[in-house]
């Protein structure tokens, strides 16, 4: 991510006008064991995407005052068990029902716990570096991320022909360190794969603040996560809500899956797409359709950064994207269906059919923040429709990066 900041970001930082109402109600269930129905005390739950986390009561119940409505994400976790999850649509109109999370036992420790775990990773370190590559990712937050506990993934790796097919579980929750951006990540991952060069995660990760050293560490990851969120799938959902994806830097193209990729220049006003002609409502409030009438891709320009020679590379390499332009970053969205619903609190509700490339694919979970996440922004006039084409102008300067 960027890591050079224009002074007036510094000096004049606003509310965003971005910050809309986020839609909540009370969550509660109970954990019980799958094989004797008893309720389990302290185990730990929380809801992906966010930061909401807890711990169950001595009946096993467990109780958020506010959590997002819409489709979540609750995981339950306990020592002695196999952590799982529960995909329930959160309603408010369903404030009182009680979610059931099963847990199952899970194998017994190993005698000589640490000699176990040193093998396995040195057994798998070159599976654990392509997990790392494609789950964390390559960034700059990324070489600041430590798996705490690698040995709970477990890999299998076959090649048929000219096809590789790469697979990765894990027996108990992956702990993972952020330093760049301040959080530990809960990665509850039931199965991540990669065929050829395409990865698909099913599972969820949810998110805790790290304590700080100092207040210099806490205002460097202030201004990181800032970074992380400007130009990312969430910043760009809020914009189509608030409809102002123009003025918060974003260029919004119709592309056909033959030419989409090789798509990379500003063109005419005419030709982009404005928020009105992707956004359709729901008969919910905090939900809304993508809708692609006459494209396969969207292809998104976002000109508050610069792409990096390491996005160039892997856009290159994963999805075969021709980088013509480094004023911009550059993000499509593939739908192999006509629509799509996502949450106005920021995140889609990911499918086989949704599919990210470019910019947005290389963002992975090292360079993600928690739904709750708003930044402070510089105060600029809003501008709902896209501008004239204007002509280039060789003495702008471009924003750099480290």
């Amino acid at each position: 991510m960027k890591r050079i900041f224009w002074l007036g970001l510094l000096v004049s930082l606003i509310t965003s006008p971005l910050q809309a109402q986020v839609h909540s109600g009370p969550l509660y269930g109970i954990v019980l064991d799958s094989a004797t129905r008893k309720p389990l005390p302290n185990a730990e739950v929380w809801v992906g995407h966010t930061m909401l986390n807890t711990r169950t009561n001595r009946l096993g119940q467990f109780a958020f005052a506010q959590a997002p409505l819409g489709t979540l994400e609750v995981v339950a976790a306990m020592p002695g068990y196999r952590p799982t999850w529960v995909s329930r649509r959160h309603l408010q109109t369903a404030a009182d029902q009680l979610d059931t999370i099963l847990l199952k036992k899970g194998p017994p420790q190993l005698l000589n716990d640490v000699l176990a775990r040193d093998a396995a990773t040195q057994k798998q370190a070159r599976h654990l570096n392509t997990f790392f590559k494609r789950f964390i990712g390559t960034s700059q937050n990324a070489e600041a991320c430590q798996i705490m506990n690698p040995w709970v993934l477990k890999f299998t790796f076959e090649k048929q022909g000219k096809q590789a097919f790469y697979s990765a579980t894990a027996t108990d929750v992956l702990i993972v360190e952020n330093r760049a951006l301040g959080y530990q990540l809960r990665c509850f991952i039931e199965e991540f794969q990669i065929v050829d060069k395409t990865a698909r995660f099913n599972g969820t990760v949810g998110f805790t603040p790290l304590a700080p050293k100092d207040s210099t560490e806490a205002k460097q990851w202030r201004m990181a996560r800032n970074w992380a969120y400007r130009g990312s799938v969430a910043h760009f959902l809020h914009a189509l809500v608030a409809n102002q994806a123009f003025s918060e830097g974003y260029y919004i193209y119709p592309a056909k899956a033959e030419t989409a990729l090789f798509y990379r220049t500003h063109t005419p006003a005419s030709n982009q797409l404005r928020a009105d002609q992707l956004n359709q409502p729901t008969e919910l409030e905090f939900e809304r359709k993508l809708v692609f009438k006459d494209c396969d891709f969207i292809h998104v320009n976002y000109d508050g950064e610069a792409e990096t020679l390491e996005v160039r590379r892997f856009a290159r390499d994963m999805s075969g994207v021709v980088a013509l332009n480094d004023d911009y970053q550059a993000s499509w969205l593939h739908l192999k269906r006509r629509e799509v619903t996502y949450n106005t609190a920021g995140w889609l509700y990911l499918t086989p059919d949704v599919e990210l490339l470019g910019q947005w694919e290389f963002e992975m979970w090292a360079d993600r923040v928690p739904v709750e996440f708003r930044p402070p922004v510089v105060a600029a006039p809003p501008r709902n429709d896209p501008p004239p084409p204007a002509a280039p102008n060789p003495k702008k300067k471009k924003i750099a990066k480290n």
